[in-house]
C-alpha cells in the first residue's frame, strides 16, 4: 500500500502512520515511522504486505 503527504512544516522529526488494510474478511494491521521528513516536498510511505500473507485472507 502507498499513500503520498505533504508536510507544512520545514522539517518534521518522526511522522508514524498505522494502516488498517481490510482483505477478505481480515483486517492487516501495521505501522511505520518517517524520520527528519523534508517539509514542502511530496512524500511516499509504503507498507508492504508480503504475497503470502495476502493468501492466507
Amino acid at each position: 500500500m502507498e499513500v503520498e503527504f505533504a508536510t507544512a512544516s520545514e522539517f518534521t522529526d518522526d511522522l508514524t502512520f498505522k494502516y488498517y488494510i481490510f482483505v477478505n474478511g481480515k483486517l492487516l494491521t501495521g505501522e511505520v515511522t518517517h524520520t527528519n521528513i523534508a517539509g514542502g516536498k511530496e512524500n511516499c510511505s509504503v507498507m508492504y504486505v508480503s504475497p503470502r500473507t495476502l493468501a492466507r485472507c
